[in-house]
């Protein structure tokens, strides 16, 4: 998405919009959200995209500077290909989580 007063991000392309709304719905009723990736240069301006994620109801993940979502795009077609070519249908979401060192410094705040 691109705002004039701030900045480049993206967000939202990970998952199918046919999941927005269950998320969403569940949001209240669960701990553990699904996760959303984004990325951008601006600071303010990704503060902004993961309040919009939090709304949502996805944690929101910090991939890093705007030139990694040229590696968030092939995940966009693998979550694609289960949303669409599969059995199972697009309500489909993911959660990634942390383990080690990272997971053991964040326990104590």
């Amino acid at each position: 998405m691109r705002s004039e007063s701030w900045g480049a991000w993206s967000a939202f392309g990970t998952v199918p919009s046919e999941v927005l709304f269950d998320v969403f719905d569940a949001k209240r009723r669960s701990r553990r959200w699904p996760s959303l990736l984004y990325c951008g240069d601006d600071h303010d301006a990704k503060n902004v995209a993961a309040r919009l994620i939090r709304d949502v109801g996805f944690e929101p993940v910090d991939a890093g500077p705007l030139r990694i979502a040229r590696y968030l795009e092939p995940f966009t077609l693998a979550m694609a290909q289960l949303a669409y070519e599969g059995d199972t249908g697009p309500e489909i979401a993911y959660r990634i989580e942390r383990f080690g060192k990272w997971q053991r410094s964040t326990r104590r705040m």
